[in-house]
């Protein structure tokens, strides 16, 4: 069982419109940040840049196919994801035979590359059919399709605006509705593998916080399932004996775990507990009993269901 990844904000997306998708595409590792902490919403995205969201996102398994594009060598920073692309049938080039990898993906080649990927698992939510400035062509049947399932919707003025170059943060939204509309209920996961890897996880981190020997600073630092949770509401004790060979013992009481949401590549999981913890160092032995309520996230990733994120609900 992997330790959670950790959580990562980008400093500049505070009360963009885009904000909560682009974290949540961050927090699924879809999407990432630029090295100074910087997202850059507003800036366009490229074509090698956005297929390479769709390749993670979707969970595409690599591609074992020479790609042939003039402007694309050995070396490529791209050069996976293209080649994985190119076999699910997702990307491919122009007229010229070129690819245009730094060229920006334009709203139309957003929305194929994403429609291609879902391939017929996007479940119409509304009706529609295009929009009055999607011509007739290869952009009209995945626009069509993206529109009854709300992956994107027009201006203020009705209209799609096809050629215009996509942002990051419309990328993002775009790449998390998609997601999101893959409801086909006969390819959903079953509840009990969903609520089986929450349990699983969390006896892996309530396994590993009753081995630790807290005499070692970094253990307060762990972060595994609720283990996190139980190292913070003892890290007081857990401080002051440390340097005694301070240990933990968690024992769960109850474990309950529903599913609350499901689609194909994403669900979440809510899971209710009690625990009984105790602490024990030289001359020293406290007892208690924590209760809470915590919100799994998953989703697909490396052909399996991961947690990618947990959430604690606050008690109202």
């Amino acid at each position: 069982m992997a330790a959670e990844a950790p959580y990562v904000s980008m400093t500049d997306i505070q009360g963009h419109w885009a904000a909560p998708a682009i974290q949540e595409c961050v927090d699924m590792a879809i999407v990432r940040g630029n090295p100074d902490g910087t997202f850059r919403p507003n800036a366009t995205i490229s074509r090698a840049e956005f297929l390479a969201l769709v390749v993670r996102a979707f969970d595409i398994p690599a591609g074992t196919e020479e790609v042939t594009f003039p402007d694309v060598k050995k070396g490529d920073w791209f050069l996976p994801e293209l080649e994985a692309a190119q076999k699910a049938g997702i990307a491919g080039g122009y007229p010229d035979g070129t690819f245009r990898p730094t060229k920006g993906v334009s709203r139309a080649e957003m929305v194929a590359m994403v429609v291609r990927a879902a391939r017929q698992d996007l479940s119409p939510l509304r009706a529609g059919s295009t929009f009055p400035d999607v011509p007739d062509g290869w952009m009209t049947e995945p626009v069509r399709q993206a529109l009854q399932s709300g992956i994107v919707g027009g201006y203020a003025d009705g209209r799609f605006y096809p050629d215009k170059q996509a942002s990051r943060a419309e990328a993002a939204v775009v790449m998390l509705r998609a997601l999101y509309a893959m409801q086909v209920p006969e390819k959903q996961p079953d509840d009990q593998q969903l609520t089986a890897q929450v349990i699983a996880s969390e006896g892996a981190g309530i396994d590993e916080m009753n081995h630790q020997d807290y005499s070692m600073t970094k253990s307060l630092q762990y972060t595994i399932g609720q283990a996190r949770a139980m190292t913070i509401s003892q890290a007081d004790d857990l401080a002051a004996y440390g340097a005694s060979g301070a240990r933990l013992n968690i024992v769960p009481q109850t474990q309950n775990a529903v599913v609350s949401q499901k689609r194909q590549r994403t669900a979440q999981v809510r899971y209710h507990f009690t625990y009984e913890i105790t602490v024990t160092a030289p001359d020293l032995e406290k007892q208690n009993v924590v209760d809470g309520t915590l919100i799994y996230s998953l989703r697909i990733q490396g052909g399996e269901w991961k947690i990618y994120k947990i959430e604690s609900v606050s008690s109202s």
